[in-house]
């Protein structure tokens, strides 16, 4: 008989054994029924074994009734509130997220003191059952339950999306002298100054045009200020000079508008690529679709949120860990829990689409502990102590993850889909252009005074 109690875990249950009368031995009925039950943790050692059976109650017979001898309840209370270290028995299965849910709900198990041991042996009571193809395992992301288990209150609510990667950026032009080629930049130089040379030899053959134009550097200092698109400081007078510098001019408006469009782009960022956010946009790029097992034998296949077209079910590809291989597979997607890429450092980008999940534990309907542990997560539920720990969780992750003495050996991030605003940084490219020209310009201020002063020692020479 207490092997069948101990099978079935049958608690509120009485056994009656009926007496005969010792001196009527020929009277049919019994005239005292005594009424026995049990108790699987009235001793610490039991941990719901049953052990003896324990007289309640008898009930005496009279002529055509009868009546309870002691009147004591016949179905008292069996279940402690704690359990004195007895243990708790899970069916071994890896998975990282069982791992998480098994210290996030510690509390639970130490309030009641009872010991997680896991089921690696035949016989051994079963108390929080793996569900299966249906779940992750003990503790599970639960969709849909069996007739044979029940699931306690939830400790975790998530979503379920799917996610891609995050775009990527786009490259940069690069250096901004990367424009022209550096033959192109030579022919530019040599053709500035042979525009200059030109514009004095046209100077000199006119005698009405301006004096300016008759010194080689100021003449170059006006072609380069055309170049620049800059107002050149003095205009020509004559016909000639003025035709060929429209000709130059012409030629300095392509260069300018090639090298400033250029250049505009290389201020501002270049910004990301745009990433996929529809069903139809995945079956055109993606090359693979990871899920977990349990999730396509319970969501996919009974979900209508989730209906997939029959081009894109020919891409999924079922994986003891999606999160993992979607991380280290290009051009790929992965259906998983809010909460599993919360806790990676791999950033990705979830779709539109998406379904509420609650995390919960199965355990078996015939279970001591399904009560009283179900009560349990409700109580530290409302306490908020599950949502406490899971800020500090994430906290800690965000903390690892973004440490700046972290090593640099992870998958590249971006932290935002958006463009960047100007920056500081932005702008050094412009100061060193203007550092450059300053030291052109202290350069040619050097040559006109060092010619300067050979044109007056030549003079004194000659007066000599």
């Amino acid at each position: 008989m207490a092997h069948i109690l101990e099978a079935i875990k049958l608690i509120n249950a009485i056994i009656i054994i009926n007496e005969e009368d010792q001196y009527k031995s020929n009277v049919i009925s019994p005239l005292v029924s005594e009424i026995y039950t049990f108790f699987p943790f009235h001793k610490s050692h039991q941990c719901g074994k049953i052990d003896e059976l324990i007289l309640v109650d008898r009930w005496i017979y009279s002529d055509e009734s009868g009546k309870f001898q002691f009147d004591s309840n016949l179905f008292p209370s069996k279940i402690p509130k704690k359990f004195n270290g007895c243990e708790i028995y899970f069916t071994e299965r890896f998975n990282p997220m069982i791992i998480f849910e098994f210290d996030f709900l510690r509390p639970v198990f130490e309030s009641l003191k009872l010991k997680l041991r896991m089921s690696d042996q035949d016989g051994k009571p079963i108390d929080i059952p793996y569900a299966g193809p249906e779940g992750y395992a003990a503790l599970r992301l639960f969709q849909h339950s069996r007739p044979e288990t029940s699931v306690t209150f939830p400790h975790m609510y998530t979503k379920n999306n799917l996610y891609v990667r995050c775009p990527k950026q786009n490259i940069r032009h690069g250096n901004f002298y990367k424009v022209f080629t550096l033959p192109v930049w030579l022919l530019i130089f040599l053709t500035t100054f042979l525009t200059a040379t030109v514009s004095v030899f046209l100077q000199k053959s006119s005698k009405f045009e301006s004096k300016y134009f008759r010194n080689l550097a100021y003449s170059l200092y006006s072609i380069l200020s055309m170049l620049t698109a800059v107002p050149a400081p003095q205009m020509p007078r004559t016909v000639k000079l003025r035709m060929f510098l429209f000709l130059w001019i012409c030629h300095c408006l392509i260069l300018s508008t090639v090298f400033q469009c250029f250049f505009t782009s290389f201020l501002v960022e270049p910004g990301f690529e745009r990433p996929m956010t529809s069903i139809r946009e995945i079956m055109d790029k993606a090359e693979v679709l990871f899920v977990h097992p349990s999730t396509l034998n319970s969501y996919f296949q009974y979900s209508a949120v989730m209906y997939l077209p029959y081009s894109l079910q020919s891409k999924v590809k079922a994986t003891p860990y999606p999160v993992e291989d979607f991380i280290e597979t290009e051009n790929s997607v992965v259906y998983a829990s809010e909460f599993e890429m919360e806790s990676t450092y791999f950033k990705c980008c979830p779709l539109m689409e998406s379904s509420n999940a609650v995390h919960v534990i199965t355990v078996t309907s015939v279970s001591y502990y399904y009560d009283v542990l179900s009560f349990k997560i409700l109580q530290c539920f409302e306490a908020g102590i599950f949502i406490n720990e899971l800020n500090a969780y994430r906290s800690s992750n965000v903390l690892r993850y973004d440490n700046p003495t972290q090593p640099k050996t992870r998958v590249n991030s971006f932290p935002s889909t958006a463009f960047s605003i100007f920056h500081l940084k932005h702008f050094k490219v412009v100061f060193y252009i203007l550092i450059f020209g300053n030291i052109i310009s202290f350069v040619v201020l050097l040559g006109e005074c060092i010619l300067f002063r050979i044109k007056n020692l030549l003079s004194a020479v000659k007066v000599i």
